[in-house]
């Protein structure tokens, strides 16, 4: 056929007996998928701590609405042009990881080490939501967008690493860290930041932080650089 459906499945901590010795085997992942075109959907997986998800290594696949409870890595996705959209995630090390151009909408992350991990460029992470996260989107690359996450309570709300990225409309609070930019050219423009410790944090030339709204926190703009614009901010009650 054109492509494989995996859906409606429930599997829980996936282990097996070795007929020698004894021992018990815990499986690498519960779901790993190689093909093209794939649709892994409304699966339930309960994963020890070891253990990954889904792992996809194709392309134009749609991995959607599965509830994913621990694991070393809830879905990792390796191919291009993947859509990860619509799953709940909790207390897994990293909740979505992605390599390749994805867009990644509408997850809810809770409870994680890393909420999402984009290590790609031209990739779209819209409309989800992460709580109580060591780092809730951590991304590295070329003209990602990140637009309209919400963020609460984590240590570090968004963490950027590479240039020309769009971070706008995202609302994050009660976080260490609100946005933090490490590179060039990046736009950080209309988000929401109340009560996180350090609000926007930019290292780098050329990036442009506009019409950010920032109530509360410590320090509301850092910035280390050159030809820098910081423009038109809105800024209430910083501590300092």
């Amino acid at each position: 056929g054109q492509y494989t459906i995996i859906k409606n499945n429930n599997l829980y901590n996936n282990k097996n007996k070795d007929k020698n010795s004894n021992f018990i085997i815990e499986n690498r992942c519960i779901i790993e998928n190689q093909g093209n075109k794939a649709i892994i959907s409304y699966n339930k997986l309960t994963l020890t701590d070891n253990q990954n998800g889904i792992i996809n290594n194709g392309s134009n696949n749609q991995i959607s609405n599965n509830i994913i409870n621990g694991g070393f890595i809830a879905i990792n996705s390796k191919g291009n042009n993947n859509q990860i959209s619509y799953n709940n995630i909790n207390k897994a090390n990293t909740g979505i990881k992605v390599s390749d151009k994805s867009k990644i909408l509408n997850n809810k992350i809770s409870n994680s080490r890393y909420g999402i991990v984009n290590k790609a460029s031209n990739s779209l992470i819209n409309k989800n939501q992460l709580n109580n996260t060591q780092y809730g989107i951590y991304s590295n690359g070329i003209n990602n967008q990140l637009i309209g996450n919400i963020i609460t309570q984590n240590k570090n709300g968004i963490t950027i690493k590479g240039n020309e990225n769009n971070i706008k409309s995202n609302n994050i609070k009660y976080s260490k860290k609100g946005i933090s930019v490490n590179g060039n050219n990046n736009k950080i423009i209309y988000n929401n930041l109340n009560s996180n410790n350090n609000q926007i944090v930019s290292n780098g030339s050329k990036n442009f932080i506009y019409n950010n709204k920032i109530v509360k926190g410590n320090l509301a703009i850092k910035v280390n650089g050159n030809k820098n614009k910081i423009l038109s901010n809105n800024i209430k009650k910083p501590k300092n």
